[in-house]
């Protein structure tokens, strides 16, 4: 326990350590701090996830741009959930795209059109949509087809919400750009 000093009073040593209500504060403090940091790196979180996946979309549609002027002819972009054949109808985009070459102008990947990428799936975390048609056809100028004067792929939350909603943009030129809907009137 202690020491005996002289004179036979003992000196009590001091415990090291904290007590039961220090714990208690520590822990009320530290719940406090969590319960305010957790949403906030939810949000953070959320809104890398769907610029991430604007910037994947933004890389696919630049690539099959850039490739329709080097091959000097139609490149496509169709939706796919296996990478070798294109859905006809319309929705979610996340579950994949494919670049392909259309050789023959038909926008239809056919035997002998060669597949330039796949991305399968584009997304894990957001839900991709396009306003227009179900695919995006350059010609070998790097423009659109004639027919298609623009639209825009809008990417959000899979878990809802449109907080952080992005949307990449395209025009008739065929060039396109990443914008924020909510501070972007252009968008």
């Amino acid at each position: 326990m202690g020491a005996q000093m002289p004179g036979g009073i003992r000196r009590c040593r001091k415990e090291r350590g904290f007590t039961l209500l220090e714990l208690l504060v520590a822990a009320a403090v530290l719940s406090i701090i969590a319960a305010v940091a957790v949403p906030s790196y939810r949000n953070l979180i959320q809104r890398n996830r769907v610029v991430t996946d604007a910037n994947a979309l933004l890389t696919t549609l630049t690539l099959a741009r850039s490739e329709a002027i080097k091959r000097n002819d139609q490149v496509a972009i169709c939706r796919s959930t296996d990478g070798s054949s294109c859905l006809s109808s319309s929705g979610d985009w996340g579950t994949g795209a494919m670049v392909f070459s259309d050789q023959n102008r038909n926008g239809a990947l056919d035997a002998g059109e060669e597949i330039v990428r796949a991305d399968v799936p584009l997304s894990r975390s957001s839900t991709i949509s396009l306003s227009v048609n179900t695919l995006v056809r350059f010609r070998s100028s790097g423009d659109l087809v004639a027919g298609q004067l623009g639209g825009s792929f809008t990417i959000q939350p899979s878990s809802g919400g449109t907080d952080h909603r992005r949307k990449v943009v395209f025009t008739a030129t065929g060039r396109p750009r990443i914008c924020d809907p909510a501070k972007d009137a252009t968008c």
